[in-house]
């Protein structure tokens, strides 16, 4: 089963490393909008669309769920910086 990421993996990290997550995951849901929701991408040719497992459904569901996960841990990590008095912006 397709695992989009061990939210455990980014404990320890630094934000600007969860960022960067995101941003990745981010690119991949709006890839998938894109493409199967709003139709703003047409497949490069009939063999585009292929049986996969999982399904890019099931990849978009990991994939939002994973968002939450990262978020959440975003905002752990901001708030823990902003109480503790240190600027993690340049």
């Amino acid at each position: 089963m397709y695992v989009p990421g061990h939210i455990q993996d980014f404990d320890n990290k630094p934000i600007e490393d969860i960022i960067k997550e995101r941003n990745s995951v981010l690119k991949k849901i709006y890839h998938f909008e894109n493409k199967y929701i709003l139709n703003t991408l047409k497949p490069d040719n009939i063999f585009d669309i292929k049986c996969v497992d999982p399904s890019p459904e099931v990849l978009y569901q990991c994939d939002n769920e994973y968002l939450v996960q990262l978020t959440e841990l975003l905002n752990k990590k901001f708030n823990e910086k902003v109480w503790n008095g240190e600027k993690w912006w340049k």
